[in-house]
């Protein structure tokens, strides 16, 4: 489970850190100048993505241990706070409230839940390791 978190992480980075130097140029040469207000939203939503691949192999794990109930308490916290956060960041900072929201329920779904549920800090501790050192190899 170690090295898939790992694994995962690696390749996290490998897209993440690119597109958070490189989005603005992504998004206006694909769309043109009008977007270019695109790529800071790009460059902070595609670490979103670094939470949901190391959430995706705990939920791996939530599956086969049949820990389901705290994957549905999980779930029904985030969409909670998501909702929340979208009421309160969209009419402040428009769509960087909605990237902003997303980002932070991402982590707290995944950071968070390891602390709260005794059940997953294991998992916790692994996906910190595999954050702090991703290589599988």
């Amino acid at each position: 489970l170690q090295q898939l978190y790992k694994l995962v992480a690696f390749i996290a980075y490998i897209v993440c850190i690119p597109l958070t130097f490189f989005s603005n140029e992504l998004v206006v040469s694909l769309y043109g100048e009008s977007f270019s207000e695109a790529g800071i939203m790009l460059s902070t939503l595609v670490w979103a993505g670094f939470f949901v691949g190391l959430a995706t192999v705990r939920e791996a794990y939530i599956y086969t241990m049949n820990l389901t109930k705290q994957q549905l308490v999980i779930t029904i916290m985030c969409a909670v706070l998501n909702i929340v956060l979208n009421l309160i960041l969209i009419p402040i900072y428009q769509g960087f409230g909605a990237v902003l929201a997303t980002l932070f329920c991402q982590a707290f779904g995944t950071i968070a839940s390891s602390i709260i549920f005794k059940s997953l800090r294991g998992n916790g501790v692994m996906m910190f390791k595999a954050a702090m050192n991703p290589n599988p190899f």
